[in-house]
């Protein structure tokens, strides 16, 4: 819907700018920020735990 919502107010940059910053429209069911999902992709950056 956002994506949308932005095509609408830029007309056709909307999606050329929204794939150069790296914006994807997204389910609301598949996003996952649970801590675990967040240690894992920060673990496949080389970066350390949030939490100590």
């Amino acid at each position: 819907r956002r994506r949308a919502c932005v095509r609408m107010a830029l007309g056709e940059d909307a999606s050329a700018l929204m794939d150069a910053f790296g914006i994807e429209e997204l389910a609301p069911g598949e996003l996952d920020l649970t801590p675990g999902c967040i240690e894992r992709a920060r673990a496949a950056r080389g970066e350390g735990p949030l939490a100590g």
